[in-house]
């Protein structure tokens, strides 16, 4: 398993490019927060070395007003943090 070879594990939600919407990775992930959420809280249950998240501000065009702008990127930051990033 990959923990054994390096020192931390980073989910990079960055990258906007339309490559990353095809193969639903990237910043688009960031429109499908419980996935995220359940997916760092797995991460944090069967890794034994820290995980991290890359993100980026949280556009103003999301249906969810709770995840819009910088008050929403704050929002899932804490849930990420808590889920164990």
């Amino acid at each position: 398993m990959v923990q054994n070879d390096v020192d931390a594990v980073d989910l990079n939600l960055g990258c906007p490019e339309n490559i990353a919407m095809r193969g639903r990775y990237g910043s688009f992930l960031l429109r499908e927060t419980d996935l995220l959420i359940e997916i760092v809280r797995r991460w944090n249950q069967n890794l034994s070395i820290p995980s991290t998240c890359k993100i980026r501000l949280l556009d103003e065009c999301s249906p969810d007003k709770s995840l819009r702008g910088l008050q929403g990127t704050l929002n899932l930051c804490k849930s990420l943090e808590a889920a164990g990033a």
